[in-house]
């Protein structure tokens, strides 16, 4: 996936007054603007039943709003194939007509 550097290289964009615009205020402003993007779609999925995970885990994949590190990164990944295989057993419980496993993490278990 490109970063925001690579995909503004190619393009030369003037302010209003003709002068160039300085690519670290655009690309600041871009991060910004993704970032208020992702609280929104954050909210809306929590509004609508999407985890919170599924989200993270998207939006650090697609590579939207400021770059994660690779701690942050890593810590959402974990706790996304964690849900996954939460969902797996609550499956597998249904299945076998057995008690479902409480959520990891979760402190209403």
């Amino acid at each position: 996936m490109q970063t925001h550097d690579e995909l503004l290289a190619p393009y030369v964009i003037a302010n209003s007054d003709g002068g160039a615009v300085d690519w670290n205020d655009l690309k600041a402003k871009i991060l910004e603007r993704e970032d208020e993007m992702k609280t929104l779609l954050h909210q809306a999925g929590a509004q609508f039943g999407v985890n919170p995970e599924i989200a993270a885990e998207v939006f650090a994949e697609v590579g939207i709003g400021t770059p994660l590190s690779e701690e942050e990164r890593a810590f959402i990944h974990t706790q996304f194939v964690n849900l996954m295989n939460w969902f797996q057993a609550c499956h597998a419980a249904h299945l076998a007509g057995t008690e479902t496993p409480p959520r990891p993490g979760n402190p209403d278990n």
